[in-house]
């Protein structure tokens, strides 16, 4: 009896990993459901948690000045926690798509988040209507009132998770501002009025900032992405084949 020689079975120089995050990836689904799930959950297996969602260190935050309306000089926050982005209201249906070779997602979203900001040290220099200054630094709690993001972003699916573009509109119906020792008058009765004051024009500056806020929503989450080196894989429930 003879027996036939067979050569060892080549699989193009791919690890199993790599063919099984490949095959994984085929079935990605992003609904709203799983969002929620995603930013309810975190990854547990890696102690990130997206709700409330943690942005250790310094960040400079870049506002386009609006001159009539404000301009700032500086706007720096330091350690940095956002609650409430799972409890987020869907207006429209989610829409995906990936182009195929499966590492580009687009996603199409019209979301309102109701938030919580706190930052552990804020410091500011800004002049609003070109007439009042306002200063001040100290600890920083906002509450954000419908904050509205809608329009499409494309998501690389390649590890690191990240945005690669972001094209959408962004408004908010009512902030509230604490920071603790704006105008140096912390403790005192002015100090809530100068930050009713902040309140009250955020959502005018806004308008005129929407490039800068987007850029800066970009940037976090790219550095939180690489940062924690966090893959596809990691995020979004998928099928078996």
């Amino acid at each position: 009896m003879s027996f036939i020689r067979c050569s060892p079975i080549q699989f193009e120089d791919k690890s199993t990993d790599e063919i099984l995050h490949h095959r994984s990836k085929r079935d990605l689904t992003l609904d709203e459901e799983t969002l929620r799930n995603i930013i309810k959950n975190g990854i547990p297996a890696l102690n990130i948690t997206f709700d409330p969602i943690l942005l250790p260190g310094s960040h400079d935050v870049n506002v386009t000045p609006a001159p009539g309306v404000a301009v700032f000089n500086e706007l720096n926050l330091n350690n940095v926690t956002i609650s409430g982005l799972s409890e987020f209201i869907s207006n429209g249906e989610m829409k995906t798509s990936t182009n195929t070779d499966l590492q580009l997602m687009t996603l199409e979203f019209d979301l309102s988040f109701f938030l919580q900001v706190h930052a552990d040290y804020i410091k500011f220099d800004s002049l609003l209507g070109d007439t009042i200054t306002l200063y001040g630094d100290g600890t920083l709690q906002l509450d954000i009132e419908n904050l509205r993001i809608s329009g499409t972003t494309e998501i690389d699916l390649n590890t690191p998770v990240s945005i690669k573009t972001l094209n959408v509109d962004v408004s908010i119906e009512k902030t509230t501002y604490d920071i603790s020792n704006i105008m140096n008058m912390g403790g005192t009765s002015y100090a809530e009025i100068y930050n009713n004051l902040l309140s009250e024009t955020t959502p005018e500056i806004l308008t005129y900032s929407v490039d800068s806020v987007v850029a800066t929503i970009k940037d976090l989450f790219n550095a939180f992405m690489k940062d924690n080196n966090i893959s596809s894989d990691d995020l979004f429930v998928s099928k078996s084949i």
